[in-house]
């Protein structure tokens, strides 16, 4: 791990208003390790301590999800006036994900009646940016249509992997976020369910399938053509791809021109990012809608 990450959150919350309570300022943490937060690194812990009165104990825990992690820190204080320091280690039985949360409380000298501040800051076990996970469908086969529309599989949720043909789209289409159709002008095309290529029957173009136009939802799936390759989509295990700037921005409505080895990248009406790859194509032998062309898609998207 390279590097070094300072954070710092500071909030009070005080067991009396008076103007003598103890005030904690610039509550932060240091990985001394640097880079990610790993079990077992070791955390330093700072910030600066005042009372005009004078400067009593502090005491510092540590706990995650209300149990506490470890045992408690005290530290003596003395003048108005004090920088704090003090060092910690991650558990080793920490995973990643897991948040904690470090309490830092302060006394004031009172020995009879001390007044106290708390103050707490949080910290995740894992990568600073952890990745998400991804769902994978391999292999899904979508048919072009004969020209009798309800026939052919011709439609899939990107987010569960589900096939559908017309006649279970339109019982699921709020699941339906890809139409694909071979046309004599986009060839091999995947159409959002409002594209208008595939919800509008009149669609004066040498395009017009009339699949969604009974949808009671169109969802407004985004595409767009990437520059990944075949091996660079196998290599994918988690969604740290949506923040790659290969990742384009999705903005059309219909993806058309498709060839094996495309990878295409897409965001669902619902915000979920995903890629496609175009793992096969079929062309029709005939005319663009006798039922022989199809396309074979490997999908990952975010969880």
């Amino acid at each position: 791990m390279t590097g070094v990450a300072v954070f710092g959150i500071t909030f009070f919350s005080s067991c009396s208003k008076d103007n003598n309570d103890p005030i904690i300022t610039d509550l932060a943490y240091e990985d001394l390790n640097g880079g990610d937060i790993e079990p077992g690194d070791e955390l330093k812990i700072t910030a600066n301590f005042t009372d005009a009165e004078g400067l009593g104990e502090a005491r510092l825990s540590i706990e995650s999800n209300g149990t506490s992690a470890g045992t408690v820190q005290t530290t003596e204080l003395s003048g108005t006036a004090s920088a704090y320091e003090q060092t910690i280690t991650v558990p080793t039985s920490a995973s990643y994900g897991q948040v904690y949360t470090v309490n830092v409380t302060v006394e004031d000298d009172n020995k009879d009646l001390p007044l106290s501040t708390l103050s707490s800051l949080n910290f995740t076990v894992g990568p600073i940016n952890m990745a998400g996970a991804i769902s994978s469908f391999m292999g899904k086969v979508l048919q072009d249509s004969d020209g009798t529309l309800s026939d052919e599989n011709n439609m899939i949720d990107l987010e569960g992997g589900t096939v559908y043909n017309k006649t279970a789209g339109e019982a699921n289409s709020a699941d339906v976020d890809l139409v694909y159709y071979y046309g004599a002008t986009n060839a091999h095309a995947f159409a959002a369910p409002n594209d208008q290529t595939v919800n509008d029957p009149n669609y004066t173009s040498s395009n017009f399938f009339g699949y969604t136009s009974g949808f009671s939802t169109q969802n407004a799936t985004k595409f767009a053509l990437t520059t990944w390759s075949a091996s660079d989509f196998v290599a994918l295990s988690d969604d740290s791809f949506v923040s790659s700037t290969n990742f384009p921005t999705t903005s059309n409505s219909l993806q058309g021109m498709l060839a094996q080895g495309n990878i295409i990248a897409f965001e669902t009406a619902s915000g979920k990012k995903g890629l496609i790859h175009v793992a096969g194509v079929n062309t029709p032998s005939g005319t663009s809608d006798d039922g022989s062309g199809f396309i074979t898609l490997d999908i990952k998207v975010q969880q």
